[in-house]
């Protein structure tokens, strides 16, 4: 299993997408996608992804932990809070959704490639748990988010692909990132361990070709 990870705008659906391509010319290939955009959400997640941009027009501006749109230094209100518990949930179990799917095909001797994989390293962003944000969940809810986090831990992939980029890249691709959680998810990624996995950090910002030609050889050299 192949994991590609990095902030918003390090190009990882094009090298997920790519890499995908390349190997199902001679492999059965799986892509799973673990993040909460644009990618195909488990049925657990869809209908609440459906219900977000209803939502966000009553969320004028995000507390402090959000990424994207008006971020304000206020602390969660209850409205708010209570989105994200529910939000939070939902998320856990897309990801142990995917995780058990992931791992089937493993073992079926499929090649799974993700965009992105869930980690209990750091809570708050970069797939980590999201209720670490509020001051106030019930501990059972907070238990129940931490075992999809802890199963991804307990099974990690085999390879991790960092693509590594600069916050100015990061401002260019995503202009709707706040400046501030840019830079720090940036400086987070080498923290991530993944422990288990062989890891690797690529420089992103080098031409695409260049990026997937250093991808297919860390790839290759696990098959």
């Amino acid at each position: 299993m192949v994991a590609v990870v990095g902030v918003d705008g390090s190009g990882k659906s094009t090298v997920v997408t790519t890499i995908r391509e390349w190997l199902s010319q001679e492999i059965d290939t799986v892509p799973i996608y673990f993040g909460t955009g644009a990618g195909r959400p488990s049925f657990v997640l869809w209908p609440f992804k459906l219900i977000v941009p209803l939502i966000t027009p009553l969320v004028r501006t995000k507390p402090k932990g959000a990424s994207h749109g008006k971020i304000s230094d206020r602390p969660p209100g209850p409205l708010y809070s209570m989105l994200l518990m529910i939000w939070a949930t939902a998320v856990a179990v897309d990801k142990r959704i995917k995780l058990s799917a992931a791992h089937r095909g493993a073992n079926r001797g499929l090649v799974v490639i993700t965009d992105r994989y869930p980690q209990n390293e750091i809570d708050g962003f970069n797939e980590g748990p999201l209720m670490s944000r509020l001051a106030v969940v019930p501990p059972w809810l907070r238990r129940f988010e931490a075992t999809a986090y802890s199963l991804a831990h307990r099974l990690p992939p085999d390879l991790v692909i960092k693509l590594i980029v600069p916050p100015e890249t990061c401002a260019k691709r995503e202009p709707d990132m706040d400046p501030a959680v840019v830079t720090s998810r940036i400086e987070a990624i080498p923290r991530l361990r993944f422990s288990g996995a062989h890891v690797v950090s690529i420089d992103a910002q080098q031409p695409l070709a260049d990026v997937i030609r250093a991808v297919k050889k860390e790839v290759w050299r696990i098959l």
